[in-house]
């Protein structure tokens, strides 16, 4: 038996006991007066017991998958930073005179690249999570909207 069963268990004795005692101790009328006054306390704890027995289940579903979550956000945010560094030092070893064509052959940079599909591709979890409350759903979309041929940009 878990320790909040045993709980509820003797939440309902005390009041079997309260209501006993009441009854010896009192007359009918009296006793009548002294329960109504506990009647709605009662109500309460016997509603908020259920309340916690029946949505038990869902609370620790709902836990086992934040904590997946969580577990695939910080797989997916150390391989983009993994990528990211990676990505940097390539292009930050590469003569000004490097283009864009000439990177994109470079194996660094297809390494990096293909780090960042695999983070590319956790779309569900990023549909799921950043979802913001007006519908919106927050992604950014990055282009390579430059001339192929301009020289790659520095990193500071």
């Amino acid at each position: 038996m878990s320790s909040s069963v045993i709980v509820a268990l003797a939440i309902i004795f005390a009041f079997v006991v309260l209501g006993i005692t009441t009854m010896l101790k009192y007359t009918a009328n009296e006793a009548i007066r002294v329960l109504g006054v506990f009647t709605g306390m009662f109500g309460l704890v016997i509603g908020a017991m259920g309340t916690y027995f029946f949505t038990r289940t869902e609370v620790d579903a709902a836990r086992s998958v934040a904590v997946q979550y969580k577990d695939q956000l910080a797989k997916y945010a150390s391989t983009a930073a993994q990528a990211k560094t990676e990505l940097v030092n390539t292009i930050d070893s590469k003569p000004a005179t490097y283009t864009l064509r000439e990177l994109k052959e470079d194996p660094g940079y297809k390494a990096a690249v293909t780090k960042f599909e695999v983070v590319d591709g956790a779309k569900a979890l990023n549909d799921d999570l950043w979802r913001s409350p007006n519908g919106d759903s927050g992604k950014v979309t990055i282009t390579n909207d430059f001339p192929i041929e301009q020289p790659l940009p520095k990193h500071p």
